[in-house]
């Protein structure tokens, strides 16, 4: 007769067929697991996701000061070719920003002569009065084409950004001649000044300027100022007749020479340079030798 007890039964030790036994606490925790808590209502709470950090954000994209220009609008065209068609002049650049982000201003004078300053930035700027009724005004326009040699992509945009900027300075032409190319044909300060024929100081360099354009000859700085205004607008060497070369010294020292001021306040250097105060003056003498058959003498 079998045994009714070989299965672990007794009444002692009964079997428990409702399977109501809690279940002994697992005593294996993984690593690194995300807390859960029992909510009031028995659902599970997650912990928090850990926020970024700055580090680790996506930078900002650079944002343009006024609206992109996908080409250039018709009322664009009208100042620029009074831009290429018209003649200007640089007395000084000084670049500025950081290398980020780097700027010019550039010193310049308009088409009757008076100094007006663009300033080559995000939004680029000019103290002329049609820029400051808030226009895009022909200087600014001939500094980023003609000057900085631009994209004309570039050229009619109303605002432009810190790569754009780079791009442009990376490609424009250096500020400063370097020094071997700057005096490769300057004779030595000795002797006499052919205007005045007095003596040259060597020690006093800042007193004299010398023709850069071909023979190298120097001169007393206030002989040759006193011979270029009796000669108009196109000053030759005193010496060899070419036309003379003007360095960034001599033209801002055009402003403190003889300048006029205008009635709205701005420096004027026309008659240093030899231009007319008149606005459209050359322009309409332009248009008319163009349709005259009367040569030009």
């Amino acid at each position: 007769m079998a045994n009714p007890y070989a299965h672990g039964w007794s009444p002692a030790n009964p079997i428990d067929l409702t399977n109501d036994a809690a279940p002994r606490p697992s005593q294996k925790r993984t690593r690194g697991a995300a807390l859960v808590s029992a909510a009031a209502d028995g659902s599970p709470k997650r912990s928090p996701k850990r926020k970024k950090t700055k580090s680790e954000a996506k930078p900002e994209e650079e944002k343009r000061l006024r609206v992109f220009r996908s080409h250039a609008p018709q009322t664009f065209y009208g100042v620029y070719e009074r831009a290429l068609s018209q003649r200007f002049y640089v007395l000084k650049r000084q670049r500025i920003g950081t290398d980020e982000c780097p700027e010019e201003l550039v010193e310049m004078t308009g088409s009757t002569g008076n100094v007006y300053e663009v300033h080559v930035a995000r939004q680029p700027s000019c103290t002329c009065p049609h820029a400051l009724k808030g226009n895009q005004c022909k200087h600014i326009l001939w500094v980023l084409s003609q000057v900085l040699n631009a994209p004309f992509e570039l050229v009619y945009q109303l605002a432009l950004l810190s790569s754009e900027l780079r791009a442009i300075f990376a490609a424009a032409p250096p500020i400063i001649v370097p020094e071997e190319v700057e005096h490769r044909n300057r004779k030595e300060i000795e002797g006499d000044c052919p205007i005045c024929f007095s003596e040259l100081d060597a020690e006093s360099p800042d007193s004299i300027v010398w023709c850069r354009a071909a023979c190298g000859q120097n001169f007393h700085s206030e002989c040759f100022r006193i011979w270029a205004r009796t000669k108009g607008g196109n000053v030759p060497c005193p010496l060899c007749r070419s036309q003379w070369q003007r360095d960034e010294k001599d033209l801002s020292q055009v402003l403190v020479d003889g300048a006029a001021a205008t009635e709205e306040g701005y420096v004027n250097v026309a008659e240093q340079l030899g231009i007319s105060r008149v606005r459209g003056l050359c322009r309409l003498v332009c248009v008319f030798r163009e349709n005259s058959n009367v040569d030009d003498q």
